[in-house]
């Protein structure tokens, strides 16, 4: 008997021995362990959008046990650059914000996954700092009044809606509109905008305009004829000024140092939010917010922050190219910086390339992007401003399929520039 617990005390060290300690699926070949490394990379690129209570969470990476099952998934999204979601391609502009896994985070991820994903030292998880991403979840609307809310500090000014924005039960994307008054006498200037969303797990992005105020008789007409209070743009419209948008994981907008936007007064933000519908009924309060330079007029150099939009030509304008690509141009009358670019290629556009042209031969090219299969459309701002003389020409060419049809006037790419300062003498 004696003999026969020793060979299986024996037999059971060579089996500790061989197999993996805390990972079932597999030999452990790599250090890289998801505590310590891989949930960093996934904070900084993917849980703003894959926790709880956010537009991904259906499907959750902050916990070894949530992320392990999908390994090999995120291996397929990492190869075929599908996730993180970055559209601009690398190597063609220079951005402030790179939502795209940089080589030394792939090959991390890329190990760890093929090593067989170890959990590693829980003493490694940074819990204070997965804690900060992940939003507190709510059942219904939300009213954010911790600092956290707004990362940039108290602002001077939160817009909302009167009442709750409702969405139906159902599947699929809906967009709601709502008309903000600002009830500003005077003229201010805004540096930065922050959107805090009611509901993370359903708002799927949302984009803000500036528009002059109308009477109560001109918002009737304009719903009787567009169904729409906050249509705009369009023949008998009243003129909208993008602002600027938010997409899950967005920072806060903020306009490089001297540069703002003009709010003139009796002001209206037109704030449109799609929503991803669920299997209950959702009721929403999302709200916007504004910080204004209130020095801007007294800077030494300040620059106004303008939107050039580009849209769709009437069909019949079109050169006959097979019909897969969109030309567009604008000339600059009066020189400018170019702060920022927002390819719009969804849900159609599958490329889009813009070049400066300036006036002394010179030409760059300014983004080449590439569109994905979902609603992800953030403005790429430059790190540094890229200067533009007048007479300067901007060249987008856009590529899609040659079976769309778009409808004219739809935009296809905004510009962000800035100009300086024009001072009125007396």
């Amino acid at each position: 008997m004696s003999a026969m617990l020793k060979r299986l005390t024996l037999l059971l060290l060579i089996l500790l021995a061989v197999i993996p300690t805390g990972n079932s699926h597999g030999p452990i070949t790599t250090k890289v362990t998801f505590n310590r490394e891989v949930i960093r990379i996934l904070g900084r690129h993917c849980i703003a959008c894959h926790s709880p209570g956010r537009i991904r969470q259906e499907l959750p990476l902050t916990t070894y046990a949530e992320a392990r099952p999908w390994a090999k998934a995120i291996k397929e999204e990492i190869l075929n650059r599908r996730m993180a979601p970055f559209q601009a391609v690398k190597g063609f502009g220079l951005f402030q914000e790179s939502h795209a896994l940089s080589q030394h985070e792939q090959d991390l991820l890329i190990s760890w996954i093929d090593g067989g994903a170890p959990k590693g030292d829980q003493k490694d998880y940074p819990l204070e700092e997965i804690s900060r991403i992940r939003p507190r979840v709510s059942q219904g609307s939300t009213q954010p009044t911790e600092a956290a809310d707004w990362p940039a500090g108290p602002p001077d000014l939160v817009l909302e809606p009167r009442t709750e924005m409702v969405v139906a039960p159902g599947s699929g994307l809906v967009a709601q509109c709502v008309t903000l008054p600002v009830h500003n006498s005077v003229e201010r200037w805004i540096g930065r905008i922050d959107f805090a969303p009611g509901q993370p797990g359903a708002v799927f992005n949302a984009t803000f305009s500036i528009a002059p105020r109308i009477s109560a008789r001109q918002r009737y007409n304009a719903r009787q004829r567009y169904n729409d209070g906050c249509a705009g743009s369009g023949k008998g419209q009243r003129s909208l000024e993008p602002l600027g948008e938010w997409v899950p994981g967005q920072p806060s907008i903020e306009w490089p140092a001297g540069m703002a936007m003009r709010l003139p007064p009796n002001a209206e933000i037109v704030m449109t939010i799609t929503y991803q519908k669920g299997a209950s009924r959702i009721t929403d309060r999302s709200r916007l917010a504004l910080y204004f330079d209130s020095i801007f007029t007294s800077r030494s150099n300040p620059k106004v922050i303008e939107q050039l939009v580009l849209s769709a030509p009437n069909q019949n304008s079109r050169k006959a190219d097979g019909g897969s690509s969109i030309k567009l141009a604008a000339t600059l009358t009066a020189e400018r910086e170019i702060v920022g670019i927002r390819p719009l290629l969804f849900p159609h556009g599958s490329s889009l390339e813009a070049r400066l042209n300036r006036p002394d031969g010179s030409a760059e090219v300014l983004i080449l992007a590439r569109g994905y299969k979902f609603d992800w459309q953030p403005t790429y701002f430059f790190r540094i401003p890229r200067p533009a003389q007048a007479g300067s020409v901007i060249d987008v060419t856009t590529y899609h399929d040659p079976a769309t049809k778009f409808e004219a006037g739809r935009p296809l790419c905004q510009i962000v520039t800035a100009r300086p300062l024009v001072r009125h003498t007396r």
